[in-house]
C-alpha cells in the first residue's frame, strides 16, 4: 500500500487536454480486470462487450454527474455484490459537491479522450487513479453499475477506480461499508452494533449524526446470500444508505433507507403499499410511491431488529489531515477491508477535541 502511494500515476491534466484517446495500460479492457485467473479466481460474466463510454452513449444525453445533478439516486448496482461501495457513494452524494470534489474532472462533459480521475485514499493517504472510459457493456446498458435514469455517469467510473485501486473487480465483492467511505472520502468512523445498542440510544445517534452532513449506512446480518431477503423484504448481509430520520405527529418514529440496488422489495411496517400512510404522514415524511428509487422507510424498533450494525462516517468538509507514511515498507495488500495478508496491526488511537468530545479512530497498517 504504501509503495502505491509513492508511484508515479499518469498525468491526467495532460492527457484529458489533449487530441488522442486514453488506454490505461495498467487496467486493460479484458478479463484481468475482473478477475486474477493465475491467482485461482473467477467471475461467471458473459454476453458483454467492452466498449468507451463517450463512443457508446450519447453525449447530448449523457453526463458524467447526470442532467439533474448529482444525487443519491444516481447509484444503482449491477452484476456485482459490491454495495458496500456504492451505499457509501450514495451516502456521500447526499451532500452537494462531495463527489464532484472527489474527481480530478471538472467538467460534466464526457470527454473524448476517455480519460478520469478520482481521489481516493490508501493508508489514509491521499492517491489519485487515472481510469479510461473502457467499460463492460451489455444489452445497451453498463454491466456494474448502471448510467442512472438521468444519464449520471460517474458511478460506474469511481466504481472501476474503485476496481483499479484494489486490483480487480472482483476484489471489490464484498467488503465493510464504513471502509469504502474512508477510501472515497478520507472520513474515520464508528460502528454501532445494534445487539449491544437500546433503541432509544440508536435514535439519540441517528437523531445527532443525521443533522450533521455525517454519511450514515445500515448493514443486515449475514448468514445466508445476498440474494435473498428476510421476512419483511430486507436483503441478507447486504448494505444501504442510511438517508435520515422522521418523526410523524403520532410520535412514530421512521428511518429513511435506499437501497443501492436501485428497487425497493421492503414489505414490512411502512412499506409503499402500507396502509399506514395517511395523506398526512406522507407529506410529513416526504413519501413518494415509488418502487424504482429503491427508497423505503422502516420503524425504528424494525429498523433495530432487522439491522445488524449501523455505520457512522464524519463529514470532514472543514477539518484539517495529518498523517504519516512508512517508508520502504514491502508488505502488501489489494487494500480491501477483510483482505490483511501475512501482517496486519491493528492501531486504534483516541483523541480529544477542544470541546472535549473523544473520536475513536481505528485502522489497519499492512
Amino acid at each position: 500500500m504504501a509503495t502505491r502511494n509513492k508511484e508515479d500515476v499518469d498525468d491526467f491534466h495532460t492527457i484529458v487536454a489533449g487530441s488522442e484517446e486514453y488506454n490505461d495500460d495498467d487496467f486493460t479492457p479484458d478479463e484481468s480486470s475482473f478477475f486474477w485467473a493465475d491467482m485461482g479466481e473467477a467471475f461467471g460474466a458473459s454476453g458483454y462487450e467492452w466498449k468507451r463510454l463517450h463512443e457508446e452513449f450519447t453525449a447530448s444525453e449523457n453526463h458524467l454527474w447526470g442532467a439533474d445533478g448529482i444525487t443519491p439516486n444516481d447509484v444503482k448496482q449491477g452484476g456485482l455484490g459490491n454495495c458496500w461501495v456504492l451505499s457509501a457513494a450514495s451516502a456521500i452524494a447526499e451532500k452537494p459537491g462531495r463527489i464532484e470534489k472527489i474527481f480530478l474532472n471538472e467538467s460534466s462533459t464526457l470527454n473524448d479522450a476517455g480519460v478520469y480521475a478520482v481521489n481516493l485514499y490508501s493508508l489514509g493517504v491521499p492517491h489519485t487513479v487515472v481510469v479510461d472510459d473502457w467499460l463492460p457493456i451489455k444489452n445497451g446498458q453498463t454491466l456494474f453499475s448502471k448510467v442512472s435514469k438521468d444519464g449520471a455517469m460517474w458511478m460506474a467510473i469511481l466504481e472501476k477506480a474503485f476496481a483499479k485501486y484494489h486490483g480487480n473487480y472482483m476484489h471489490i465483492a464484498g467488503g465493510d461499508p464504513l471502509q469504502s467511505v474512508k477510501t472515497i472520502s478520507g472520513a474515520p468512523g464508528k460502528y454501532i452494533g445494534h445487539a449491544n445498542t437500546t433503541v432509544e440510544d440508536l435514535w439519540t445517534a441517528l437523531s445527532e449524526h443525521d443533522g450533521s452532513d455525517d454519511t450514515i449506512q445500515a448493514g443486515t446480518a449475514g448468514g445466508t446470500s445476498d440474494q435473498y431477503t428476510n421476512d419483511d423484504g430486507l436483503y441478507n448481509s447486504h448494505a444501504y444508505t442510511t438517508l435520515g430520520v422522521v418523526t410523524l405527529s403520532d410520535g412514530t418514529r421512521l428511518v429513511r433507507m435506499r437501497n443501492p440496488h436501485g428497487k425497493d422489495t421492503f414489505r414490512g411496517r411502512w412499506s409503499d403499499d402500507s396502509e399506514l400512510w395517511t395523506e398526512e404522514f406522507k407529506a410529513e415524511a416526504g413519501f413518494t410511491h415509488d418502487k424504482d428509487d429503491g427508497r423505503i422507510f422502516m420503524q425504528l424498533e424494525d429498523y433495530h431488529a432487522q439491522v445488524s450494525t449501523t455505520f457512522i462516517n464524519y463529514d470532514t468538509t472543514n477539518w484539517g489531515y495529518d498523517y504519516f507514511l512508512k517508508l520502504n515498507d514491502t508488505s502488501s495488500s489489494p487494500g480491501q477491508w477483510s483482505w490483511c495478508g501475512a501482517e496486519c496491526t491493528r492501531h486504534v488511537v483516541t483523541l480529544t477535541s477542544e470541546v472535549d468530545q473523544q473520536v475513536h479512530i481505528s485502522g489497519h497498517v499492512w
